[in-house]
């Protein structure tokens, strides 16, 4: 009841005494109460249902998050920790929120019955009256206030914050994304979701187990029964629970099957990764697919084959291997694994580049289980340390930062940026034998392959591009397809070469220049970057560059923003493209803890690493930011952060020392994988589990 007026209550106690004032003032405070706790056993039952924590229970429990900063083993047991404790601080919440509604609806009937005998009925049921009317004002309000914050607590605990989505997903269509479908696509292909029991790839498991213990030669074949069975019941524990949990069906897993079924709905529609950013692309497929045949239609890189080379192809690699073998340039456990059998034909998908206008696809081929793979890799295994070796190339951005700490440039200079047009798709062969052949010098100290038979290999790479797309096969006549493995090596040969002859032909000395695949930067004499640019294409008609500028004293190159001194020095920052999302390994993803604390640690070093320490603060929020917006918890965040700064000031690396490593992969499933690696390491500290997420 309202008792604002002063008048009311003045008059009752006139009339009937300051007993029935105070019966008054009681009633209308349980009256109010009852209007609170009505709406939060509601707001309590509804955070239970969809298995969320209010802020008042789960923000006592965030000192447990410190726990998993630190690596161990028990990075599970403090997840299911947390969660035990919130779900029974909630259930008991609910209990107590019930017995207090019971008490007060006790008193307040209590109340009203000792008023209905002590005031008139008509004034009874005029006080009545109002105090439903106050009853049903609060409830509403209280209702709206709780409403919003549930709201906010589910935003906070989706997969992603609905902000997210206009970052991590571009649509090209007119078709409404439902939230379910928009969370799962922002997700990315990288995003782990929970898996039902009959999805246990037991086999797999126990491959893997028995490979590892088998491994351990300093064990007795008693010890290696006794580990046997400890992973054995571990496996059986797990299983056995998870089938009186039934299926897996979290939110992120009905999401996920929504989303599947929404895509079976829009057959039109096409799902891609966009070429820069990391962000999820949706567009129709009469647009993609007749833009990718216009690429293909260049009859001058690509024409159509009437039939599947693939079996040529693959008998012609297996000669090669043959071959490799007969001069004893590989063993014969080499030539088994160089030796390709069941070969597929290679895919050839688009991926689209969202910081363009207009429709741009980047072509690229999956050539995984082609005929060519395993000669691809083994020739860019070769080529690795060559190229790594030349005089203008970097192998990382912090190569470069160390570099440029070191010398000034002067103040009459600007700094330019060259970039290949389509790289991969304009290596000519004819340069690349070339180049290999002069330079075999160098390459020979890294192979014993002999001169002919390696250019025969390299050949064969080439000549054996091809693909399919939407049903037809296609040869790719001239350059190197993008996604073998070999491409990227034959190019940074191609780009050294192209690079070393164009600065012959240049009038003036370039101050420095680094390469990074098809990137380089050079810092010039003011005025000549133009000149630069033209003989650089003069090199060769097939290569042709793109040029950036510097831009007031600062040009980006790789990850790293040059900044330009008043002495000539030169200062760097961590840098990230306007294309990039943001979006990385989220925090809900079925994955191992220590791979999300390894995401934090490595963003913390290109803050700290590639930045001079006037950018470290600033840096530091832009990480905090980046990784709360992927559902990191702020408190897990902070601890490593602080954790790896004390790291880097007493130059503590984390080094293992002298101790003896071994690396075995096993599928990684929450609450089963984490009690294997325990098991596992108890019987040898040295085992290092690398987990492989199922999906």
């Amino acid at each position: 009841m309202n008792d604002n007026v002063g008048g009311f209550y003045q008059s009752i106690r006139n009339e009937y005494g300051g007993d029935i004032v105070e019966l008054l003032k009681m009633w209308s405070n349980t009256n109010k109460k009852l209007s609170a706790v009505r709406n939060r056993i509601v707001f309590l039952l509804k955070c239970r249902q969809k298995q969320i924590s209010p802020s008042h229970i789960a923000n006592n429990f965030k000192f447990l998050h410190t726990l998993k900063a630190d690596r161990n083993p028990f990075f599970r047991d403090i997840d299911k920790l947390i969660s035990r404790f919130q779900k029974s601080v909630l259930n008991v919440e609910i209990d107590i929120t019930i017995w207090k509604i019971k008490k007060l609806e006790y008193d307040y009937n209590t109340i009203r019955n000792k008023l209905v005998t002590s005031i008139p009925p008509q004034l009874f049921n005029a006080i009545s009256d109002r105090s439903k009317e106050d009853y049903n004002k609060l409830f509403k309000l209280i209702r709206e206030r709780n409403l919003k914050k549930l709201g906010d607590l589910c935003r906070e605990t989706a997969t992603f914050k609905r902000g997210m989505h206009d970052n991590f997903i571009f649509n090209y269509t007119n078709v409404i994304l439902p939230e379910p479908i928009k969370d799962t696509l922002c997700a990315g292909p990288k995003f782990a979701i929970p898996i039902s029991p009959r999805e246990c790839p037991i086999p797999t498991l126990i491959k893997d187990i028995e490979f590892c213990i088998g491994d351990q030669v300093e064990l007795t074949e008693v010890d290696k029964n006794v580990l046997r069975g400890i992973t054995t019941n571990i496996l059986t524990n797990y299983l056995a629970r998870s089938a009186n949990e039934g299926p897996c069906m979290k939110q992120t897993y009905l999401n996920y099957v929504l989303t599947s079924r929404f895509l079976k709905q829009h057959p039109d529609c096409i799902v891609m990764r966009a070429d820069k950013g990391n962000s999820t692309v949706i567009m129709y497929r009469d647009e993609y697919i007749p833009y990718m045949e216009n690429l293909l239609s260049d009859t001058g890189t690509y024409k159509i084959t009437p039939s599947d080379p693939t079996n040529k192809f693959q008998t012609l690699a297996n000669e090669i291997v043959k071959e490799l073998r007969d001069v004893g340039a590989i063993d014969e456990m080499k030539a088994k694994h160089l030796k390709c059998r069941n070969s597929v034909i290679p895919k050839l998908y688009g991926l689209r580049k969202t910081h363009k206008e207009n429709i741009s696809i980047r072509p690229v081929v999956s050539c995984i289980g082609a005929p060519s793979y395993n000669l691809s890799k083994y020739i860019h295994d070769i080529l690795s340390p060559v190229t790594t070796s030349f005089e203008y190339n970097i192998s990382n951005s912090k190569d470069f930062v160390d570099f440029v700490k070191e010398i000034r440039v002067p103040k009459e200079s600007e700094w330019v940026s060259l970039d290949v047009v389509s790289l991969y798709t304009n290596i000519p062969k004819p340069l690349v034998l070339h180049i290999i052949k002069k330079r075999w010098q160098y390459i020979s100290a890294y192979t014993t392959i002999p001169q002919n038979l390696f250019c025969k290999i390299v050949e064969y790479i080439f000549d054996s591009s091809y693909f399919s797309f939407n049903g037809v096969i296609y040869v790719q006549i001239d350059g190197a397809a993008m996604g073998n493995p070999a491409s990227g090596t034959l190019a940074a040969l191609v780009m050294d070469e192209v690079i070393t002859i164009g600065l012959r032909t240049l009038t003036f000395d370039v101050h420095f220049i680094k390469l990074y695949v098809d990137d380089t930067i050079f810092s010039v004499p003011k005025g000549k970057s133009d000149e630069l640019l033209l003989k650089f294409n003069n090199v060769h008609h097939k290569l042709q560059f793109t040029i950036e500028r510097e831009s007031e004293a600062t040009i980006p190159f790789l990850d790293i923003l040059l900044i330009r001194n008043e002495d000539g020095t030169i200062s760097t920052n961590w840098y990230t493209k306007p294309t990039s999302s943001g979006r990385m390994l989220n925090y809900r993803s079925q994955h191992p803890t220590s791979q999300k604390i390894a995401t934090i640690t490595n963003l913390m070093f290109r803050a700290i690493h590639l930045s001079d320490e006037r950018f470290h603060r600033e840096n530091e929020l832009k990480i905090t930011e980046l990784l709360t917006k992927n559902n990191y918890p702020t408190t897990l965040v902070k601890r490593v952060l602080n954790q790896y700064k004390r790291k880097v000031l007493t130059d503590n690396a984390g080094s293992r020392g002298d101790e003896r490593t071994r690396y075995y992969r096993f599928p990684y499933i929450q609450g089963l994988s984490e009690n294997m690696s325990r098991a596992l390491q108890q019987t040898n500290p040295s085992i290092i589990q690398d987990w492989l997420s199922i999906r």
